[in-house]
């Protein structure tokens, strides 16, 4: 698993309520939503990144754009936050995965080949695999 030391000390916790709570799908699309909801919205980025904002008003935009994820994960939103620690979200997305991943066994991976497979190749493949 890759990931920094700080980011996994927030996500490890959600993680594992996620898997306490049966959850871990429910708050893996939460987190692919947050993931791509600040890609795609440079303002929410600098708003959640400007020290001189408000913490209150920060969790009230990230409450209101997140309304229907999961109590944990709006927690997890919360903590951030409240640390300060914005830059956690960037990578969240991808160490949950990673930490889903590894719960389940699965070993991501690629298949490179000199021209597309077609679909009885790919089942063969998909089948060996």
């Amino acid at each position: 698993m890759t990931g920094g030391g700080l980011a996994r000390r927030y996500v490890q916790p959600l993680f594992e309520v996620a898997k306490e709570k049966d959850q871990l799908d429910a708050i893996f699309g939460d987190l692919e939503a947050l993931d791509t909801t600040l890609k795609q919205s440079p303002e929410l980025k600098v708003l959640l990144a400007d020290p001189s904002r408000d913490r209150q008003a920060k969790k009230n935009v990230v409450e209101q754009i997140f309304s229907e994820a999961s109590q944990y994960t709006l927690n997890f939103m919360r903590v951030v936050i409240d640390k300060n620690r914005n830059e956690i979200f960037d990578s969240a997305y991808k160490l949950f995965k990673e930490m889903l991943n590894h719960h389940r066994g699965v070993i991501p991976g690629e298949i490179e080949t000199p021209e597309p497979l077609d679909e009885v190749d790919y089942l063969k493949v998909k089948e060996m695999l």
